[in-house]
């Protein structure tokens, strides 16, 4: 099963994302993964869509699932967070594109839920590096959520999955698996 998740994802993948990156064709795109469905999300995304999406209500379909084994895995949201290159620090475009994520924390809609903040790497550079470097990436949008959004620290968990969860694994080395995504806890 995993091997035909793993080809399926390689599939999907570039299916999706063989137009180049820089033309935002992943944005609004599911794609599935070992880990579940993964939706990218552009850069305008209110914080009430990103609520919609990551904490669904009793009023609103269960669209954001997918069911494996039997039980529904929610859906993470991906965003295009970037960083100074081989380092945590969060560039000016991305701590705009934050706006929404904590706008949304804040809103009654995730009043008191939490949120899952996973880095995720491409193969460049060893896999322990990758593997630091994606959890001090995720450290770096939680310190920020919490500073500058006042989001409780204990609502945001952090998860380093460095190059292990590559969207595009047909190109490992691409821009698209440099990726930052939230997950509903």
């Amino acid at each position: 099963m995993k091997y035909l998740t793993a080809v399926l994802t390689g599939i999907v993948g570039l299916a999706i994302f063989s137009s180049s990156y820089a033309d935002d064709g992943w944005q609004n795109r599911h794609v599935l993964t070992a880990e579940g469905v993964v939706r990218f999300v552009p850069d305008s995304i209110s914080p009430q869509a990103l609520a919609d999406i990551l904490f669904p209500t009793d009023d609103k379909p269960l669209t954001r699932s997918v069911w494996k084994n039997g039980e529904a895995d929610s859906v993470s949201v991906a965003m295009l967070i970037q960083f100074e290159f081989g380092s945590s620090n969060l560039t000016e475009k991305s701590k705009e594109r934050l706006i929404a994520v904590g706008k949304m924390l804040k809103s009654d809609a995730a009043a008191g839920r939490k949120l899952v903040i996973e880095g995720h790497t491409d193969v460049i550079g060893p896999a322990e590096y990758n593997d630091r470097l994606s959890l001090a990436r995720a450290e770096s949008v939680k310190r920020h959520l919490a500073l500058t959004h006042e989001i409780e620290l204990e609502r945001l968990e952090i998860v380093g999955k460095g190059e292990n969860h590559l969207i595009d694994p047909g190109n490992p080395k691409g821009a698209i698996n440099r990726r930052v995504q939230f997950k509903a806890s």
